[in-house]
C-alpha cells in the first residue's frame, strides 16, 4: 500500500514539474508566439489602384514606424496631402502579418 502511495506522490510531482515547465516556456517564447510580424512585402496599394505614398515617423526615443500614405478620392495620378480641415484615418493592422496583407481593407475605408 505504502508503494503505491508513494508512485501516485511521484506521478503528482512529475505533472506538478511538467506543468510549469510549460508555463516557463510559454511564458519565455510569448514573444514568438504573439507576435509575428513578416517583412515580406508582397503587395503594394498600387497593385490594388491605388495611388500611395511610403512614409516613416520617427518618435522622440528613436523608434521609427512605416506606414503608406494613401490618397483618397478620385483616382489621382500624384499624391496630395490633404488640408487641416480633412479627416485624416490611421489604420493600425493587428499584430501579424503587415500592411501589405491588408490591402482589400482600403478600399472599404477611403
Amino acid at each position: 500500500m505504502q508503494n503505491i502511495i508513494g508512485m501516485i506522490i511521484q506521478m503528482l510531482k512529475n505533472c506538478v514539474y511538467t506543468f510549469l515547465f510549460l508555463v516557463a516556456m510559454l511564458y519565455l517564447g510569448q514573444d514568438k508566439i504573439l507576435y509575428m510580424p513578416s517583412r515580406d512585402m508582397q503587395h503594394t496599394p498600387a497593385d490594388a489602384g491605388l495611388f500611395y505614398k511610403d512614409i516613416a515617423v520617427t518618435a522622440e526615443d528613436g523608434v521609427v514606424t512605416r506606414g503608406w500614405f494613401i490618397s483618397s478620392g478620385e483616382k489621382h495620378t500624384e499624391i496630395t496631402y490633404p488640408k487641416s480641415e480633412t479627416p485624416l484615418l490611421v489604420f493600425m493592422h493587428e499584430n501579424a502579418g503587415n500592411l501589405a496583407q491588408r490591402i482589400p481593407y482600403y478600399h472599404f475605408l477611403i
